[in-house]
């Protein structure tokens, strides 16, 4: 900051003593030259083309820099312009009549040649729906973004897909327009399949509540809108379109679990059971919803098969404890900050109440009046004391 400051006084000095300087030396070098000084006319037709020239002077470094920034610009501009829209792809497109997927020895990545998932083998049959389970970070989505080309295939045996493909995001994507547009999304209009994707999502109730329904606009990135209803008109937005392949990289972790088995009965079961679906999820309570199974660990296909076959294995019975206690840590938290912030009563602190207006009705004050929340604690007490001696 301090070097600033000085190198900012130095040009601000330079700047005004500049034409000074200018001037004297200028004079200086014509009497050196001539041996004589200027007379008055001569010095004052000096001085005024000096002070002319002293704008166009002091500016024009900055001139200089300008024409270079722009160069550079006009430069990057152009050779982004050159750019070829046209993308390589590994994928093959091959017709296959058992397989929608079919993968052998492949390994993905970047540009870097960093590898970020490998596939030994991984043939997934048409109208299959398979669920992608794993430890965070271990390559669930990495698969899916392969399957759409969003990684590098760095080698491979095989990498055939057969079929159209329907991607849902993580991250909900929502445009800035009515509920429909955003769930068509330049499809064409089906009355009703839209009306099924409405009901199979489970957004009724949320369409039933917007101002003007389904009509309703949306702000940018969803701004009107929970985090819920965003990510099952994500949802929606890929089950109404037409697909073979259905690929979904858990775009429903937003919702609680009764609307999340609901959405995977209606949707999985039913509105696409004769669709190849995969389905990428960090809770293993879902998997009974799907016929097989992909175990992804460090960035690697390391199980593909059924449920019962998965169970036999001791790297998922493994896994399946530790994702059971990280569970119920979670579900403690939870519910601890439930009861803070319902501040339900101990039984000590009801009892000692309760006590306290049994005392002062003994002692005459029947015709006490007590509020509602020390009614409700005496009846709350007195039904567990009847309880007691019952037993």
């Amino acid at each position: 900051m301090k070097t600033n400051l000085n190198i900012a006084v130095v040009l601000v000095i330079i700047h005004w003593v500049m034409p000074l300087l200018l001037c004297l030396s200028t004079i200086g070098a014509y009497v050196k030259i001539n041996n004589k000084f200027l007379n008055i006319a001569d010095l004052m037709t000096f001085l005024e083309i000096i002070d002319n020239i002293r704008g166009p002077i002091i500016y024009l470094p900055d001139r200089v820099r300008e024409l270079i920034n722009a160069y550079v610009s006009l430069n990057r501009i152009a050779s982004y312009l050159k750019i070829t829209t046209e993308k390589k792809s590994n994928i093959t497109k091959e017709k296959d009549e058992k397989y929608s997927i079919n993968i052998s020895e492949a390994k993905l990545g970047t540009k870097h040649e960093n590898i970020l998932m490998t596939i030994d083998s991984l043939k997934i049959a048409k109208g299959e729906s398979i669920v992608i389970i794993g430890e965070t970070g271990s390559g669930k989505s990495c698969l899916i973004k392969s399957l759409i080309d969003r990684l590098i295939i760095l080698s491979k045996k095989e990498f055939n897909i057969d079929g159209t493909i329907s991607y849902a995001s993580q991250t909900p994507f929502i445009i800035n327009s009515t509920v429909k547009e955003n769930i068509l999304f330049y499809s064409k209009y089906n009355a009703e399949r839209y009306k099924q994707v409405i009901k199979y999502c489970q957004l009724e109730k949320d369409i039933e509540s917007l101002p003007a329904g389904d009509m309703t606009e949306i702000g940018t990135n969803g701004a009107n809108l929970s985090g819920g209803q965003k990510s099952r008109i994500n949802l929606a937005r890929s089950v109404y379109h037409n697909a073979d392949i259905y690929l979904f990289d858990d775009p429903i972790s937003s919702v609680d679990s009764i609307v999340y088995n609901k959405i995977l009965d209606l949707v999985i079961k039913n509105f696409l059971k004769k669709k190849t679906i995969i389905f990428a999820s960090n809770d293993i309570k879902y998997m009974h919803h799907f016929n097989k199974v992909i175990f992804v660990e460090k960035e690697k296909v390391k199980f593909f098969g059924s449920i019962p076959d998965l169970e036999q294995c001791d790297f998922f019975q493994k896994y399946k404890s530790i994702h059971s206690k990280k569970n119920s840590q979670e579900n403690n938290i939870i519910q601890n900050k439930k009861n803070k912030e319902n501040k339900i009563p101990d039984t000590d602190s009801a009892d000692k109440t309760a006590k306290s207006v049994s005392d002062l009705k003994s002692e005459g004050l029947e015709d006490l009046e007590l509020s509602e929340s020390d009614k409700q604690v005496v009846r709350m007490v007195n039904s567990q004391r009847l309880r007691m001696k019952v037993i």
